[in-house]
């Protein structure tokens, strides 16, 4: 409350200027007794429930609600979502050998091939950076990917963010031939990436950007009148224009909703992930997976051979591991439907914590070795 930091230190401190019978003990007691009332030292949270934004809230309640009504009415859930993966991709954890002068040895076959960095010996040597990058799309659900879906190819060099890769051209392609093949009574599950929600062309409303010509030709187009005192849109001036325009816009449709219906109508539905939670897709944790995996049988650093082992680990993926990830990603919904639940009657402001320290809400279905690397990769950051 007082939006300072506590440390232990302090807290002995302060325990002992204002409880005059506080006991003479060391600050390591404090700490454990500290531990013993439910107190952890992590990482903190940096998207408390109870101060988000409403509309973030909001989002998040009608995400909540209509993908449990999709279950319930016996939908089929596929999940999507792009990634990528560089040349230089390595594992970051391993067992390396600590050298000291007396242990050590000019064994000719470590020159060249083993990395020795500050006293340690141990991991394969590998260029700097991550590379030129491979783009990853696909989609599927507790069954596995959707068969014949993987989309995976070579970004172009220099590019700043592999989002710019993954373009409206690239995305309808695939999209159009990802709905050829999807079953009825299905539902795409997606974020809301700039190239998934542009807006249909046909509907676009005027914006300070456009012209005087151009937000006549559209009122005309919506067939509006001409106000009362002028003859014709011309004697208006560009602010008005556009004030006289919002009264007629069209309601916001997306092109992907346009080439969904062009091919399936009613039969296949989207449904966008709320704003900053990516943790209810679960093919964030298949991207981890996969990537790991890359990680292990990468070491030609060669950018043709990561993208065969890329294609290789996607056909690969088990599908257990699919389904325990979509069994994580329901129980993470049941998590937020029970704190957005306290939400509604909590009478003082509380910081919930969304993750237990010792939860294994996380454990996917991977050995040792895979799990080893997951706090380390950008695509589980948000889980």
């Amino acid at each position: 409350m007082e939006k300072r930091f506590p440390t232990i230190a302090e807290l002995y401190q302060r325990l002992k200027d204002e409880c005059p019978d506080f006991p003479q003990v060391c600050s390591t007691t404090v700490k454990k007794w500290v531990k013993d009332i439910n107190f952890i030292y992590r990482k903190l949270e940096n998207r408390p429930i109870l101060m988000e934004v409403n509309a973030i809230a909001a989002k998040r309640a009608e995400y909540l609600y209509a993908i449990k009504r999709y279950r319930e009415t016996g939908w089929n859930l596929f999940f999507t979502d792009e990634t990528w993966c560089g040349a230089n991709h390595s594992k970051k954890f391993g067992w390396v050998e600590y050298i000291t002068p007396e242990n050590r040895d000019s064994f000719n076959q470590y020159r060249g091939t083993i990395q020795e960095i500050n006293g340690y010996r141990g991991g394969i040597k590998r260029p700097s950076g991550a590379g030129q990058r491979i783009i990853i799309l696909d989609i599927g659900n507790e069954n596995g990917f959707l068969p014949g879906c993987s989309k995976c190819f070579i970004g172009k060099k220099g590019s700043a963010d592999y989002h710019d890769e993954m373009n409206k051209q690239h995305f309808e392609e695939w999209l159009r031939y990802v709905l050829g093949v999807m079953p009825d009574k299905s539902v795409i599950v997606l974020d809301q990436a700039p190239y998934r929600t542009m807006l249909n062309p046909e509907f676009r409303n005027p914006t300070t950007a456009w012209r005087k010509a151009d937000i006549i030709e559209w009122l005309n187009k919506r067939k509006v009148q001409v106000p009362e005192h002028f003859d014709t849109f011309d004697q208006m001036t560009r602010p008005s224009l556009l004030q006289l325009s919002r009264m007629y816009n069209y309601k916001k449709q997306y092109f992907l909703e346009k080439v969904v219906n062009d091919v399936r109508q009613d039969k296949v539905k989207r449904l966008w992930l709320p704003v900053a939670h990516c943790e209810f897709n679960p093919i964030e944790l298949i991207w981890a997976y996969v990537k790991n995996k890359v990680a292990k049988l990468n070491t030609t650093f060669k950018i043709k051979d990561v993208l065969d082992l890329c294609k290789a680990t996607l056909e690969d993926v088990p599908k257990s591991v699919w389904a325990n990830c979509v069994h994580h990603a329901k129980k993470v919904e049941d998590m937020y439907r029970e704190k957005e639940n306290l939400i509604d009657v909590a009478i003082e402001p509380l910081v919930i914590n969304l993750n237990d320290e010792d939860s294994d809400d996380a454990v996917i279905d991977f050995d040792e070795d895979d799990l080893e690397e997951h706090s380390d990769n950008d695509d589980n950051e948000c889980i």
